[in-house]
């Protein structure tokens, strides 16, 4: 079966959420995972991404994640969350349930390293995708048999299981730029940590991924991995070109684990 209506969604990441909150960020950065990912959905013929709903402009998260599905019927909602904002995002997998038993709900992000953890603890979620999940997505939505996708945890006979592992992309260059507009207040809503910022219109970007070190306080080699890959010098100044003439960027922050390389 093909889904046909998608909502993507994160919780708030404001810091407060790291005392049980859900607080909305001062400085809300663009999530560009859930953009990346509705780049790629929306070249699917027949499935339309309703929206990229980010808790950092809700009052009430949980409350607005359930209001769309009663509104606009996703049959998927695929959520991203780091880990110390994850909660909501679990609570909104378990309320969504019980409006429609049928939804499947996914998660990704770089929570996803506790797959199994948060499986347990939530047990109407359906899937975890872990490492990059262009791939994964796609496929997903394509109506793909969940234990012939590679790259994410499942629920099988009553046990929580991985899929065979997924190569990462190798091919940088055939990413679709993040679906920008799909995020209802980009530009404008996003901010940069100060002091970093001018004050003029800005986004962050990513051109690379994956780190060759060990570093033990990071789990970048369960998101991104250890092999570092990069886009074209012409890829990225394409990117850049986009995001100045279609919004009026004039002011970027790269967020790569290791640009210098």
């Amino acid at each position: 079966m093909k889904y046909k209506n998608i909502l993507l969604t994160r919780p708030p990441t404001g810091s407060n959420a790291l005392q049980g909150g859900s607080d909305a960020d001062p400085h809300p950065q663009p999530p560009l995972g859930l953009a990346y990912l509705a780049g790629i959905i929306e070249k699917i013929d027949g499935v339309n991404v309703l929206d990229i709903l980010d808790g950092n402009f809700s009052e009430n998260y949980v409350e607005d994640v359930k209001q769309i599905v009663k509104d606009k019927k996703p049959d998927l909602i695929g959520f991203s969350a780091f880990t110390p904002f994850a909660n909501p995002a679990l609570m909104a997998v378990s309320e969504v349930k019980k409006i429609n038993p049928d939804i499947l709900t996914v998660l990704g992000g770089p929570h996803a390293v506790l797959a199994e953890v948060t499986m347990k603890k939530c047990p109407e979620l359906d899937v975890i995708v872990y490492d990059e999940g262009e791939g994964q997505i796609k496929e997903i939505v394509m109506g793909e048999s969940l234990s012939e996708v590679a790259g994410i945890f499942i629920r099988k006979n009553g046990k929580i299981v991985p899929t065979q592992p997924r190569e990462y992309i190798k091919d940088m260059d055939s990413l679709p730029y993040p679906a920008y507009h799909k995020m209802p207040y980009f530009p404008d809503g996003y901010h940069p940590h100060p002091p970093k910022s001018t004050g003029k219109k800005w986004s962050s970007i990513m051109w690379s991924r994956g780190c060759p070190f060990f570093c033990n306080y990071c789990n970048r080699e369960n998101s991104f991995g250890l092999q570092f890959r990069n886009q074209s010098p012409e890829y990225v100044v394409k990117h850049i070109k986009y995001l100045h003439s279609k919004y009026g960027i004039e002011e970027l922050t790269f967020y790569d684990d290791v640009m210098s390389l």
